[in-house]
């Protein structure tokens, strides 16, 4: 964004620089400049040791764009600037709110750009980042001309509302402070930032973020902005016989015989621990992705059945719902304050004949009561007479989860997970 209505009066002499004050607007806030910088060697020691170095304030600045859509959103802090005029080292305080953090944009990589899941797309895998530029040591003596700007502990604060995506992989919710390092061109954040909320699109199906449990992120300068995450998801299915689906119809029918509304809901958990490059990485993701499930399938079991979940939503009317009209959904969530409104597919017993189902579309809805509290209700909306299902999960503590899960006509399932990590 550009700086407007700039004002004030800067004093040059052969070794230094001095603002007596210098006043502007950015992106619809104030911005402040006062302070000395050196040219030289010989203004550092002409200006002595109680100078006041450059500094620039900030204040309302609320829609800022930077040139590469790393960042947009509202700043406000103090900028300080020492070394010299064209060896500039940068620090101070910053804090952002009210913006996107677009990971994307501070490490461009195709993998990042995947497309939303049910979507053909190649992943291919990522190559290994080329090694960091070495951080300088403040005040060294390098030879060469040129501007050259470096990031001296920037401390950047994340606070109300920050998002931090990277293309349709993640969206999260995120608080904390990263440390700035590197140059203008190629910035390296260095830190640990807490996720209170988001998802992410596994290359199997999206996962909520689990709030009841920590999630973080983790930021290194050798890899910039491809964060170590240490994140726990889960999502709810409904377990689809794989003779609802096989011919891709919602209107095939099954001979084995059902009860109206039977259908088995499972809750899948997802722990990630790695790189977020890696997720989308076409390999094996052995040691990265982990699934379980409640009741307990086997990992191989729970592939299956999302993928057999993504069959069906490919081969019937859910696909033109879910494809169409999930940027209508997503705009009622933040509408309603629900924290997720998703269709589903879910098996559909013939009201005529018990002994046939078919796949039908459903909806979801979820609301956080609290971090630790949440109940959500599937309804089928193709089919006003099936029953809906109405859950309830709460977690006790970090080893121990209660889900209880009823439709109301006397199909009643209760649980009790304890799990550790080792």
């Amino acid at each position: 964004d550009p700086i407007t209505h700039i004002a004030g009066e800067v004093t040059f002499d052969v070794d230094s620089l001095t603002v007596d004050q210098i006043t502007g607007q950015l992106a619809g806030g104030d911005l402040q400049v006062t302070g000395s910088l050196p040219i030289n060697s010989r203004g550092s020691f002409s200006l002595g040791e109680g100078f006041t170095p450059l500094s620039l304030a900030l204040n309302g600045v609320e829609d800022l764009s930077l040139s590469n859509n790393l960042y947009s959103g509202g700043l406000a802090g103090m900028i300080t600037v020492e070394g010299l005029l064209l060896k500039p080292l940068v620090g101070g305080q910053l804090t952002l709110s009210d913006g996107v953090v677009d990971l994307a944009r501070g490490r461009e990589d195709p993998a990042t750009l995947a497309a939303l899941p049910g979507e053909e797309t190649e992943f291919t895998q990522p190559e290994p980042a080329p090694p960091p530029e070495p951080i300088a040591a403040p005040h060294s003596n390098q030879r060469g001309g040129g501007w050259s700007l470096r990031f001296d502990d920037l401390d950047v604060a994340l606070g109300s509302n920050i998002k931090v995506v990277r293309g349709q992989l993640l969206d999260f919710l995120a608080s904390g402070n990263l440390e700035l390092l590197g140059t203008l061109q190629d910035p390296r954040p260095a830190g640990t930032i807490n996720i209170v909320d988001g998802r992410i699109n596994l290359p199997i199906a999206p996962f909520r973020l689990d709030k009841s449990q920590p999630n973080r992120a983790v930021f290194d300068v050798d890899h910039g902005f491809d964060p170590f995450l240490d994140v726990n998801l889960f999502t709810r299915i409904t377990e689809l016989p794989l003779e609802d689906f096989r011919e891709l119809s919602p209107f095939e029918e099954s001979e084995e015989p059902r009860l109206l509304g039977e259908q088995q809901q499972i809750e899948i958990s997802a722990t990630v621990q790695g790189r977020a490059s890696e997720i989308m990485a076409s390999e094996d993701q052995a040691g990265i992705v982990s699934l379980t499930s409640t009741p307990p399938r086997s990992e191989e079991e729970i592939i299956a059945i999302l993928g057999g979940n993504a069959i069906a939503t490919l081969g019937s009317l859910t696909r033109v719902a879910s494809l169409a009209g999930q940027e209508v959904l997503n705009q009622v969530q933040e509408f309603t304050g629900l924290d997720e409104i998703r269709l589903t597919p879910i098996q559909q017993i013939s009201t005529d004949s018990p002994s046939t189902s078919a796949v039908s579309l459903g909806l979801e809805l979820v609301k956080d009561v609290s971090n630790d509290l949440s109940v959500s209700g599937l309804i089928n909306i193709t089919d006003e007479i099936q029953p809906g299902r109405y859950s309830v999960r709460y977690r006790l503590n970090s080893q121990t989860l209660f889900r209880l899960t009823t439709d109301l006509e006397g199909n009643d399932i209760a649980s009790v997970d304890f799990g550790m990590r080792f």
